[in-house]
């Protein structure tokens, strides 16, 4: 059953991942879009699970490091939303 439930993670991670591209890509999604990065967060999430179940240690990496910037692109939108930059942080350079 946890086999299962980490290839089932593993796919829809991956398929998160490539639809968010695919998206941003055709056009219709912008990747500074809240939509991109939380698809890129929960599919990074999901390939993490697989990796290290099968202890694939490159690529684990590259899904941390993945997740990292898809939350670091969170915190900036929610900054910029919010209103935070008059405490002297960049706005969020992506929306408008």
């Amino acid at each position: 059953m946890l086999q299962l439930l980490i290839l089932v993670s593993g796919w829809a991670g991956t398929c998160l991942i490539l639809a968010a591209f695919f998206m941003s890509v055709s056009g219709r999604m912008k990747s500074s879009s809240i939509s991109y990065l939380f698809m890129n967060l929960f599919g990074s999430l999901g390939v993490l699970a697989n990796v290290l179940y099968y202890r694939a240690i490159p690529a684990a990496f590259l899904e941390i490091v993945w997740a990292a910037v898809s939350l670091y692109g969170i915190y900036s939108y929610v900054s910029a939303t919010q209103g935070w930059e008059s405490t002297g942080k960049k706005a969020f350079k992506g929306r408008k």
